[in-house]
């Protein structure tokens, strides 16, 4: 499957875990990582577009982001703090039905 950029998505999922061996990818699309994220870091370079692949000569405007959220209160917290100053980059945030208790 190749990426599109013209009405189309790029999806890639990072799961961050604390208490596992290794990182491992487990589709193409797909990643566990090891550790805590650096929800700074990764949305900052996110909105910047480093890890957008271009797949097309001609260069284009990264379009609107999506962050969902599937966290504890104080991660959705944190988080909602931080895309507040993205808002006028295009980037809304979403929490899932899905929310863990602690």
């Amino acid at each position: 499957m190749e990426d599109t950029l013209d009405d189309g998505y790029i999806l890639k999922i990072s799961i961050y875990i604390e208490h596992i061996s290794q990182s491992d990818n487990i589709s193409p699309r797909a990643t566990i990582v090891k550790g805590t994220p650096d929800f700074d870091v990764i949305l900052r370079e996110e909105v910047e577009g480093k890890y957008i692949r271009k797949v097309q000569e001609k260069s284009k405007d990264r379009e609107g982001m999506i962050v969902l959220v599937s966290a504890s209160a104080e991660v959705r917290q944190a988080l909602r703090e931080l895309v507040r100053g993205y808002l006028d980059s295009k980037v809304e945030m979403m929490e899932l039905d899905y929310q863990p208790q602690a």
